[in-house]
């Protein structure tokens, strides 16, 4: 019973596909094993109204994001703000302009 009604629930991507408007893409973020890096590996699976299939994106492994990180940071929120910010004109070496060059 509880599988059947799981089930009804389960979106496929055709589902989301049907429901996005021409100016949106939905963005599946997933994490997979590697076993030529022995790393797991981030990508994206991205569909837009138009799509005939999922685009699958690689974007890092998690030793590239472990390489990202800051352990020395005292404040986790400055250690998240540091890794996700977009990278400006303003800063420089900044861990946040890594990442976002790894993702973007």
């Amino acid at each position: 019973m509880y599988r059947s009604e799981r089930r009804k629930n389960d979106a496929t991507w055709k589902d989301i596909k049907k429901r996005l408007r021409r100016d949106e893409a939905a963005v599946e973020m997933v994490q997979l094993w590697d076993s030529a890096a022995m790393s797991n590996r981030y990508a994206a699976l991205v569909v837009r109204h138009d799509s005939h299939r999922p685009v699958y994106v690689p974007l890092l492994t998690e030793l590239q994001l472990d390489s990202l990180r800051n352990v020395d940071m005292i404040k986790e929120e400055a250690r998240i703000n540091a890794i996700y910010q977009k990278p400006t004109r303003l800063r420089r070496n900044n861990r946040g302009d890594a990442m976002y060059a790894m993702l973007w």
